[in-house]
C-alpha cells in the first residue's frame, strides 16, 4: 500500500513539474515570438555583431538578435540552436502600423525652398548634422539632440526627420503612427488647430526614432497631416 502511495506521489510530482515547465516555456515562447526578452532564462553569451544575446532555459535556447545590419528578431529552439544556421528574416516582416513610436518635437527656423513638409531619412550622425545645420536651432537644443543621437545610437537605430511650417505658432503636433508597406513609409501626424491662433509663422522639427533595419529598406518617405480643430 505504501509503495502504491509513493508511486502515486511521484507521478503527481512529475505531472506538477511538467505543468510548471510547460507554463514557463509557453511564457518565454510568446515573448520570443513578439521579439521580447524571455523571462525564465539565463544569459549565456553576447555577440560582437551589435549586441545579439543568447539565453538558456530549461531545455530550450533563445537568441535575441541586435545586429549592425538591422536584424532585431528573436528565435527560440532546443539547446542545439546555432546562430550560424539562422538566416535573416524577409524584410517584409517589418510591414505593419507602428503606434507609440518615440519622437521629439522642437521649434526651429527653416528656409526650405522646396516647400513643406520636408522629410528626411537619417541613418548616420552625418545625416543628422546636415539636417540641424540647415535649420536655425539654439545651441542648447542642438547640443541636446547630438548628445542623445550619437554615433552609438546609429549603430542599431535611425531617425525620420520631419520639418513642418505653420502659419501660426498655436498649431501643435503629435505623432499618430507610422505605416510601412512595400518599402513605403508613411508618417501620420496629428495637427491640432486652435480657433483663436497667433499670427506668428512657425517651423517645427520632429525627430522620430525608427529601427535602422526598417528604415534602410525604405525607398519612399511621405507625411500625412491629420487636422483636428479645437
Amino acid at each position: 500500500m505504501n509503495k502504491k502511495r509513493k508511486i502515486s506521489r511521484v507521478r503527481r510530482s512529475l505531472f506538477l513539474i511538467l505543468i510548471i515547465w510547460c507554463s514557463v516555456f509557453s511564457i518565454d515562447y510568446v515573448l520570443t515570438k513578439n521579439n521580447l526578452r524571455p523571462i525564465f532564462v539565463v544569459r549565456t553569451g553576447i555577440y560582437k555583431d551589435g549586441g545579439t544575446k543568447e539565453y538558456m532555459g530549461l531545455g530550450y535556447k533563445v537568441i535575441k538578435f541586435n545586429t549592425l545590419d538591422g536584424r532585431k528578431d528573436a528565435v527560440i529552439g532546443t539547446w542545439k540552436l546555432n546562430i550560424n544556421n539562422l538566416t535573416f528574416p524577409d524584410n517584409n516582416s517589418f510591414e505593419g502600423t507602428y503606434f507609440n513610436v518615440p519622437s521629439q518635437l522642437f521649434r526651429v527656423s527653416s528656409f526650405n525652398e522646396s516647400g513643406y513638409p520636408e522629410i528626411r531619412k537619417i541613418i548616420s550622425i552625418n545625416n543628422l548634422t546636415d539636417l540641424i545645420n540647415a535649420l536655425e536651432i539654439s545651441d542648447e537644443i542642438k547640443g541636446k539632440i547630438l548628445k542623445q543621437y550619437n554615433k552609438e545610437y546609429f549603430l542599431t537605430d535611425s531617425i525620420v526627420g520631419v520639418v513642418l511650417q505653420e502659419p501660426s505658432g498655436s498649431v501643435y503636433h503629435e505623432l499618430s503612427n507610422i505605416e510601412y508597406l512595400n518599402k513605403n513609409l508613411m508618417v501620420n501626424i496629428n495637427r491640432y488647430i486652435s480657433k483663436v491662433g497667433t499670427d506668428d509663422l512657425a517651423w517645427w522639427l520632429i525627430l522620430i526614432e525608427v529601427d535602422r533595419g526598417l528604415l534602410e529598406n525604405v525607398e519612399n518617405l511621405d507625411v500625412k497631416l491629420i487636422d483636428f480643430y479645437e
